[in-house]
C-alpha cells in the first residue's frame, strides 16, 4: 500500500521482461513522479535507469539513451558510483546494438573506470576501518596502562607480590599489543596484495576489450567490403541486361540503314530521286533512333560508374523518380541473370511533383538496390515455396510483384517499396536494422545491407522505416528531407 520508488522501478522492469510494457511504463512513471516530488535525486536516477532498461527491451533505443544520459548527470552530481556504473554498462550495450561502436567502446571504458573507483573506494574504506580499529585498541591499551599506573601509585602500601603481579600484567598486555600489531600488519599486506591483483585484472580486461574491439572493426570492414562486392555483382548483371536492349536497337537500325543506303544508291542510279529522298528520310530517322539508344546506353554506363565510384561522394541535385525506377529495373534484371526461370511484375507509381533532392546519388542507389534486391529475393523464395508445396492451383494464382511509389509530402519525399512475398515475422521486426542480422541462408547474406542503408538515410537527415502492409508481404519506407 506504500508507493516507494525502488519497488515501483523493480515492478516496471519485471513487467517489461514479461512483455507488459504499458503496465511497466505506469510503474516507471509513478516512480519518477514520487522521486521528483520529494526532490530525491538518488531515487530519481534509479527510476530513470529502470525506465531506460524497459525502453531498451522494447527497442526504443533513442529514448533509453536520453534517460540514461539524464541519470548519468544525476549520478555524477550525487557521486552515486554504482548507479553510474549501471548507466555506462547499459549505454555501452545499447550503442553496440544500434551500431555505434565508438560510443559503445567509450562507455565501456568509462564503465571500467568507475569499477576501478568503486574497487579503490572499497579498499580504502577497509584500510581506514583497520586503522581505526588499531588506533582504538591502541588508545584502550594506553588507557589500561595509565589505569594500572594510577592503581600502582595509589597502592604503594601493597606488598612486593602485588607489584610483581602488576608487572606481569603489563608485560602480558605488551605481548597482546605486539600480537595485535603483527596481525594488523599482515592484514594491511593482504589488502595491498588484493588491490594489486584487482589492478592487474582490470588491466588484463581492458587489453581484452581493446583487442576484441580491433578484431570487430577488422571483421566489420571485411563484411562491408563483401556486401559492396555482392551489390556490385547484382548491379552488373542488371546493367548487362539493360545495356543489351539499346545495343540491339543500335545493331538492328545500323543493319537496316546499310540496306537502305544500298537501295537509295540504286534509286539514284536509276533516276528515282523521289524514292531516294524517301529512303534518305528513313535513314535519318534510323540515325536518330541509333543516337537515342546510344544515349540510353551511355546513361546506364554512367549510372554504373556512379554506383561503383570510390571515395567520399558529393551531394548533387538528383531526380529521385528517375533513380527509383532505374534501380528497380536493374535489380529485377540482376536476379533474372542469376535465375532464368524467375519472372515477376515490377510496378511504379511516381509522383510527378517530387522535386530534385540534394543527395549523394551513389549512396541513395545503394539503399534502393539493397531493398529492391531483398524484395525480389522474398517473392522469389515465396514462389519456390508455393511451387514445392504441391498445391499447383495456389502456385498458379500467385504472381510475384514488387512496386515502388514516390510521393511529395509537406517537407519531405516519401519512397515506399513493397512486395507480396511471405512477409517479415513479428518476432524479428525489431532486429532487421541491426548489423549482421540476416534471415538468408549462411553464405548468401552478410546482414549489413539494411543496417548500412539505415545509416546512409540517417546521414541524409531522413529515416528508413519498416511499414505496415495490409496484405501479405513487406513494405519499407524511405523519407528524405526536401532541401
Amino acid at each position: 500500500t506504500i508507493d516507494a520508488t525502488f519497488p515501483l522501478t523493480q515492478l516496471g522492469e519485471i513487467n517489461a521482461s514479461l512483455g507488459n510494457f504499458n503496465k511497466a511504463y505506469d510503474y516507471h512513471n509513478r516512480a519518477l513522479e514520487i522521486s521528483e516530488k520529494f526532490e530525491a535525486k538518488f531515487e530519481f536516477s534509479q527510476s530513470l535507469i529502470g525506465l531506460a532498461k524497459t525502453q531498451r527491451k522494447q527497442g526504443r533505443f533513442e529514448g533509453a539513451i536520453l534517460n540514461l544520459e539524464k541519470a548519468k548527470t544525476l549520478a555524477i552530481e550525487i557521486d552515486a558510483k554504482n548507479e553510474l556504473l549501471d548507466v555506462y554498462s547499459n549505454l555501452s550495450e545499447i550503442q553496440a546494438q544500434i551500431g555505434n561502436y565508438k560510443a559503445a567502446y567509450e562507455n565501456e571504458i568509462s564503465s571500467k573506470s568507475v569499477e576501478e573507483e568503486i574497487a579503490k573506494s572499497s579498499t580504502e574504506k577497509m584500510i581506514q576501518q583497520l586503522q581505526f580499529e588499531f588506533e582504538l585498541d591502541k588508545k584502550e591499551a594506553e588507557i589500561a596502562i595509565l589505569q594500572k599506573d594510577t592503581e600502582l601509585k595509589n597502592a604503594a602500601v601493597f606488598n612486593q607480590r602485588i607489584i610483581i603481579f602488576a608487572s606481569l600484567g603489563g608485560l602480558l598486555m605488551f605481548v597482546l599489543i605486539s600480537i595485535f600489531l603483527f596481525k594488523n600488519n599482515l592484514s594491511k599486506q593482504k589488502a595491498n596484495r588484493l588491490l594489486q591483483e584487482q589492478k592487474e585484472e582490470i588491466r588484463a580486461q581492458r587489453e581484452k576489450v581493446e583487442t576484441a574491439y580491433d578484431q570487430l572493426k577488422s571483421t566489420q570492414s571485411q563484411l562491408i567490403q563483401a556486401e559492396k562486392m555482392a551489390s556490385l555483382g547484382e548491379l552488373t548483371a542488371g546493367i548487362a541486361h539493360e545495356i543489351q536492349n539499346p545495343l540491339n536497337f543500335v545493331n538492328n537500325f545500323s543493319e537496316v540503314s546499310s540496306e537502305l543506303i544500298v537501295e537509295m544508291n540504286e534509286g539514284l542510279d536509276n533516276g528515282k530521286f523521289e524514292d531516294a529522298k524517301v529512303i534518305g528520310e528513313n535513314i535519318k530517322q534510323n540515325l536518330d533512333r541509333i543516337a537515342q539508344h546510344g544515349r540510353r546506353a551511355d546513361s546506364i554506363v554512367k549510372a554504373m560508374l556512379q554506383h561503383s565510384r570510390t571515395g567520399i561522394g558529393q551531394k548533387e541535385e538528383t531526380d529521385i523518380n528517375a533513380i527509383s525506377e532505374e534501380c528497380l529495373r536493374l535489380s529485377y534484371h540482376g536476379i533474372r541473370a542469376k535465375d532464368k526461370d524467375f519472372t515477376a511484375e515490377y510496378l511504379t507509381n511516381l509522383d510527378p511533383d517530387v522535386p530534385h533532392l540534394n543527395v549523394i546519388p551513389r549512396d541513395i542507389r545503394k539503399v534502393l538496390l539493397n531493398i529492391y534486391n531483398n524484395a525480389f529475393y522474398a517473392v522469389s523464395e515465396y514462389d519456390k515455396e508455393l511451387k514445392n508445396s504441391g498445391d499447383k492451383n495456389l502456385h498458379d494464382k500467385y504472381v510475384p510483384i514488387v512496386s515502388v511509389t514516390t510521393k511529395k509530402l509537406d517537407k519531405e519525399v516519401e519512397i515506399r517499396i513493397s512486395d507480396n512475398g511471405k512477409g517479415i515475422p513479428d518476432s524479428i521486426k525489431g532486429k532487421i536494422f541491426q548489423p549482421f542480422f540476416t534471415t538468408k541462408p549462411t553464405g548468401t547474406g552478410t546482414g549489413l545491407g539494411l543496417s548500412l542503408g539505415y545509416d546512409i538515410v540517417k546521414a541524409h537527415g531522413g529515416d528508413l522505416l519498416l511499414g505496415s502492409n495490409e496484405e501479405k508481404g513487406s513494405e519499407f519506407i524511405i523519407k528524405l528531407p526536401i532541401n
